[in-house]
């Protein structure tokens, strides 16, 4: 298994050409297959310019670096139509909310693991919001499907894994539980609104608008919505 949060930043080497072509940038994980499809690469030049390096074409995963044939396998973006699914798709894996099927939230992925031949995600690490965030690993047979938001897993592997311990972990007192979990989903609404533009006039209680329509949301802005209890409005209106 190879860690994927081992693969950001290195090299890109090409074989034929003995050199370093890019920096590996993000990975793009088919949310389907739960299997890494593309790298994104970031190629050396005086701006950056984002490629995408298909696994098929990765010839090795090295502690230095990612090696492949030659500079041609890196594609432009828009050269590539299967990738645009798997970008509508998102794969941004790392911290993101794990559910159970019945809704209740478990943690936060903090890495994944894949199989250094197929590229298939083998395993997923999370952060249990139930056991003090410590990490607890998932396998791809225990996850029902992973989406746009969150991670759904089997209710009764979490019940599996606990009674494999020996001992069930107590669950913090209920209201610790909902608190923890209400700031955790804050966050990542938080983050899901940044960078989105403001299509209406948010308004304060006096009806003076606050947060003018085009604005582009910051953390600035957020905080400012958060004060006048204008949130829930917000996140309505941000594009």
């Amino acid at each position: 298994m190879k860690k994927g949060s081992s693969l950001l930043g290195l090299p890109v080497i090409a074989i034929k050409e003995g050199k370093e072509v890019g920096r590996v940038m993000d990975l793009l994980v088919n949310p389907h297959h739960l299997k890494l499809e593309f790298l994104l690469v970031g190629k050396k030049s005086k701006y950056i310019d984002l490629c995408l390096l298909e696994f098929a074409k990765v010839v090795g995963l090295g502690e230095y670096a990612v090696t492949t044939e030659n500079e041609q396998q890196l594609r432009q973006v828009d050269d590539v139509p299967a990738v645009r699914s798997c970008l509508e798709a998102s794969i941004d894996i790392m911290d993101k909310m794990v559910l159970t099927r019945s809704g209740n939230l478990e943690g936060v992925i903090a890495e994944l693991f894949i199989d250094e031949r197929s590229g298939a995600v083998v395993q997923l690490d999370y952060k249990n919001l139930r056991n003090n965030m410590q990490l607890q690993s998932i396998t791809s047979q225990d996850i029902i499907s992973l989406g746009q938001d969150v991670l759904i897993i089997r209710e009764e592997r979490q019940l599996r894994r606990q009674g494999h311990s020996g001992s069930i972990t107590s669950n913090p007192a209920p209201a610790t539980a909902k608190k923890t979990s209400a700031l955790l989903f804050r966050q990542k609404q938080r983050q899901f609104l940044m960078g989105k533009e403001v299509q209406k006039d948010i308004k304060d209680r006096q009806n003076q608008v606050i947060i003018p329509k085009g604005t582009v949301v910051t953390v600035e802005v957020l905080d400012l919505a958060e004060g006048h209890d204008r949130f829930v409005e917000l996140a309505q209106w941000a594009r």
